[in-house]
């Protein structure tokens, strides 16, 4: 399990990026998995990519396994102290275990750059890979969180429960 994980490295998403994310945002299989439930129009997702990287507000990392891009790791500022935390995968690298290590990389830079904050999760409560994901990485399910979307349940990082 180890080999596969030191083959995993995040980078902070480029310009150069802007349309494989495109594409990514737009399979099946991510619109069947992700948040949003439908496609995203080029124009939507133009605003969105200069928001993430000029904003203070959005971080996003390309998840690369041995140089090959294969998923993306954001954070985004919900509330003041708040980091709501996102991972995806395309569909042919998810169940071979690199999730958990980028989702803990990626806390790892993020508690680096903002210490104080929390993070948070929304995770489809029919996605059990996803919940596996996050509760392997330290995350707890928060019951009555506010504010949740339909079908989601909330998660919150708890470092003590890491298994890292």
């Amino acid at each position: 399990m180890r080999a596969a994980a030191d083959s995993i490295s995040l980078r902070p998403v480029s310009p150069g990026d802007k349309e494989m994310i495109f594409k990514w945002r737009n399979t099946p299989f991510l619109i069947k998995h992700g948040s949003s439930g439908k496609g995203v129009t080029w124009e939507e997702h133009c605003r969105w990519f200069d928001n993430v990287l000029n904003g203070e507000d959005i971080s996003l990392f390309i998840v690369e396994k041995e140089g090959t891009p294969v998923g993306q790791v954001r954070f985004d500022i919900r509330e003041e102290a708040v980091y709501m935390v996102s991972i995806y995968f395309l569909e042919e690298y998810t169940g071979r275990g690199i999730g958990v290590d980028a989702l803990r990389r990626g806390l790892e830079l993020m508690k680096r750059k903002k210490s104080n904050r929390k993070f948070i999760a929304f995770i489809k409560t029919d996605n059990r890979a996803s919940r596996s994901v996050f509760l392997k990485a330290g995350f707890d399910e928060i019951k009555d969180f506010k504010n949740v979307p339909p079908g989601h349940i909330a998660m919150a990082y708890n470092p003590e429960k890491s298994l890292y």
